[in-house]
This record gives structure tokens, sequence and C-alpha cells, in this order.
């Protein structure tokens, strides 16, 4: 509401996103600048009195686009008390950022269920059909 981070936007013309909350997670998105790192240690705070619960900085992490410099990312970091995530980072089993090859990205899932309908048809062709 008071506009302290700019967020992104999706496409021209649209509204910034700030923000996205699942369950007991949030994703902030802002500008890296010192000033809207500042704002989210602060709505952080405020997150954490209001709610009572407690932000766990080593299990946070901060992404940053490739064209932000060194200095900037450090002095982020420094501010949030947390670490640089990896582009490959993933959130609920699914990759946090896709590639050009989404295909690959979600390859994962495809060998997973291959490895689990493996397993099944093991298991069913060692018994009697129950039909």
């Amino acid at each position: 509401m008071e506009k302290n981070i700019s967020g992104v936007k999706a496409s021209i013309g649209s509204i910034p996103i700030t923000h996205v909350v699942y369950a007991d997670d949030i994703v902030l998105f802002s500008k890296a600048c010192k000033r809207e790192a500042n704002a989210i240690n602060g709505f952080l705070e405020k997150y954490c009195r209001w709610s009572g619960q407690l932000l766990n900085r080593a299990k946070s992490g901060v992404i940053f686009s490739k064209i932000t410099h060194q200095q900037t990312c450090r002095g982020i970091k420094h501010i949030l008390q947390m670490k640089s995530l990896k582009t490959k980072s993933v959130y609920l089993g699914a990759p946090l950022f896709l590639t050009k090859a989404p295909a690959k990205d979600f390859k994962f899932l495809q060998e997973r269920l291959e490895a689990k309908l493996k397993r099944w048809r093991r298991l069913y062709h060692g018994r009697e059909d129950p039909l």
C-alpha cells in the first residue's frame, strides 16, 4: 500500500506484482537496491511481530537478475542476512525459474513417473490378476 517496493510487471501496462503467498511461504519481488532491501526487512520484521512466526534467514534466500552488479548483490544480501539462491532452485519439487526449454525443466517429473510405473508393473506382474 505504501509502495515501498516496486515489484515486477508481467507485461507492459500491467500492475506490478510485489508478493506471492503460499501457505507459510512468501516470495517478494523488488528492485535490487538498498532502499527496497531495507523496506523488505521492515515488512518481514512487522510480519513476524503480527503473526508470531519467526523468519529463518538460513532457509531464506534472494535471487538477482543477471545484470545486477556483484557489489549491489553483496550489499543486499548483507542487509537481508540471506544467501543467494541458485537459478536452478526448486520449490515444492518444481523449478522456481524456467529455462527456454520447459521440457528439460520438467524432465525429472517424467523420470519419477516412469520409475513409479516400473515399480508398479513389477509388483503387479509378480502377483495374480485381482480380477
